[in-house]
Formats: C-alpha cells, sequence, structure tokens
C-alpha cells in the first residue's frame, strides 16, 4: 500500500509541474516564506504522530515539517509533506520535505527526483538547490554537488550548512584560503557550530598550527562532545605537540571507551588500537628508563672520599 502511495504521489507532483498555466518568474513561495533544512532549528516535540496536519494551512505545514525533521520523524514528515504537495501544489516545499524523507530512506532516485521537481517550481531557491547538492556529494558526483553548492550560497548566503559542506569540500582540494572563508562565514553567524569548529581545528591541524588546533578542537568538543575527530586531535597534540605521553595515552584509552559505549559520531583515520598499544609500550619503556636512573643515582656516591 506504501509502494502504492508513492507511485500516485509522485504522478500527482509531476503534473503539476508540467501542467499548463505555471507561473513565470521567482516562486512567491520562496520568496515570501523561509522552510528548514535538515539542520536547522526547529522544535522537535512539536511533531506529534497524529492527523492534525490534515487541518492545517499550507505555511503551517512547512513549519510542521521543519519539526519532524528535527525529530527525525521521517515517516510523519513524508505524510505532512504530502499534504502539503496536495493542498499548495505550486509551493515547491512538498516536493523539498518528500526529498528529504526519500534521502532518509537511501532511495536516491527518489530524492533527485522530488528535488529537480522542487527546483522546477522554484528554480532560484538556495536551499533547495542546496539539498540536491548534498544528494550529489552523496551519490558521489563531487562536481555536481560542488557547482549546485556555490550557487546555493549566492542564491542563499545564509545558508550555514552549506558553507560548512563547501569548507569542507576545499579542505579535500587542499584549498585552505576557501576552506577557511567558509568555515569562518558560518562562525560568524554563529559562534557555536560545531562543524566550523572542527573546520578550523583540522585546518590549523594540517598547518601545524597546534596551540590554534587545539582551542579550535576543544571549543568544538564544548559544543557537541560526540565528535571522535576532535577527541583524537587532542591526544594526537598532547603526544606530537606538547610532548605528553602518559596524558596522550589517557587520552586515546579515553577516546576508545567512548568509542565502545558508542558515544561519539564519526570515522576516525587511524587504529585506536594500535596506537594505544605502541604508545603504551613507549611509555612503559620511558618509565622503566626513568627508574633506572633513579636507581643508578642513588648507588652513586653523595661526596668525594677524603684521602688519607
Amino acid at each position: 500500500m506504501r509502494f502504492a502511495i508513492f507511485i500516485t504521489l509522485s504522478l500527482f507532483l509531476v503534473s503539476c509541474a508540467s501542467g499548463p498555466g505555471r507561473k513565470k518568474g521567482p516562486s512567491p513561495y520562496s520568496a515570501s516564506w523561509e522552510g528548514k533544512t535538515s539542520s536547522e532549528k526547529g522544535d522537535p516535540k512539536k511533531c506529534p504522530a497524529n492527523k492534525d496536519y490534515m487541518k492545517m494551512q499550507w505555511k503551517s505545514l512547512v513549519v510542521l515539517a521543519g519539526n519532524c525533521v528535527q525529530a527525525k520523524n521521517f515517516f510523519q514528515l513524508e505524510r505532512v509533506a504530502d499534504q502539503l504537495a496536495k493542498i499548495e501544489p505550486e509551493s515547491h516545499w512538498g516536493s523539498y520535505y518528500l526529498s528529504l524523507a526519500a534521502e532518509y530512506r537511501k532511495d536516491l532516485p527518489r530524492a533527485f527526483w522530488m528535488i529537480n521537481l522542487a527546483l522546477k517550481k522554484a528554480p532560484e531557491d538556495g536551499i533547495a538547490l542546496f539539498q540536491r547538492a548534498r544528494l550529489y556529494w552523496n551519490s558521489d558526483q563531487k562536481d555536481l554537488a560542488l557547482v549546485d553548492l556555490k550557487e546555493a550560497v549566492e542564491r542563499n548566503p545564509s545558508i550555514v550548512e552549506a558553507h560548512v559542506l563547501l569548507g569542507q569540500i576545499y579542505f579535500t582540494l587542499d584549498e585552505t584560503g576557501k576552506a577557511k572563508s567558509h568555515f569562518q562565514s558560518v562562525l560568524a553567524r554563529d559562534v557555536r557550530n560545531s562543524d566550523a569548529l572542527l573546520g578550523m581545528g583540522e585546518l590549523y591541524f594540517k598547518g601545524r598550527s597546534y596551540e590554534d588546533a587545539y582551542s579550535y578542537h576543544r571549543k568544538a568538543l564544548s559544543h557537541n562532545p560526540r565528535l571522535a575527530l576532535s577527541f583524537l586531535r587532542l591526544a594526537q597534540i598532547q603526544e606530537i605537540y606538547q610532548k605528553d605521553l602518559p596524558a596522550s595515552l589517557a587520552s586515546y584509552k579515553d577516546l576508545m571507551k567512548r568509542v565502545r559505549l558508542r558515544k561519539v559520531d564519526g570515522d576516525l583515520p587511524i587504529s585506536l588500537e594500535d596506537k594505544i598499544k605502541n604508545l603504551s609500550m613507549i611509555v612503559d619503556q620511558n618509565v622503566a628508563k626513568s627508574k633506572e636512573k633513579t636507581n643508578v643515582s642513588r648507588r652513586e656516591p653523595t661526596g668525594k672520599k677524603v684521602s688519607k
């Protein structure tokens, strides 16, 4: 039954997008109303699993859809977006949110279909363009993602997520100046954005400015204590720059514990088990050498013999 609903809805939306009577020029919906991207602030508690949305006007449905994204209630999001598309077919928001729901289900063909439909209705909308850029990026079409991202921030410079992703892309391309510019654009709008703080930390770590890197990664963790990479960088800086191997070893062990308890997110570029094993050997050797030096110094005479 659910599959049948998807097909019916898709055909309905396509007919609305391609039928006669389409208004030319910018969409009044994108000009007069702001939707929410997948990480903008909404109220997760205001996504009840009921059918009250059936009585709402389209603007209220857009707000509700944003709250459902925040609540990660994508089943309800799809129902709300379905209703939005039906009562306000000229609006691109129904298609936009249906794309998010399809992406969550890992149905990328449908996600692309819906977002392209949204862009046909509102080709000037930066948020919709950003969603398509994300889909391109997740399907490993990096060049197309970069084109859409650049255009998205030109159309709507306030899309924080787009600046974050652009910063990450330029970082991987070794264009550190551009990466820094985008991360700073985010922090100018939101000093607590942990993704941008992490990005700045990575830029400084890559440039071996370890004090600045340490500062930014600590700030990132203060706002998001689930960043595995930031925990790793702090441990590495303790090891490489501060030369405090016991503290570094303790930090690596703490991170390993967090990983096992699933208290952190993100992949790590090294094997923690190997790092802890190797560093433990070095620390133990240093401790043994220190004890040996201490014992030798204790056996040495404290003064000179008086000659007779």
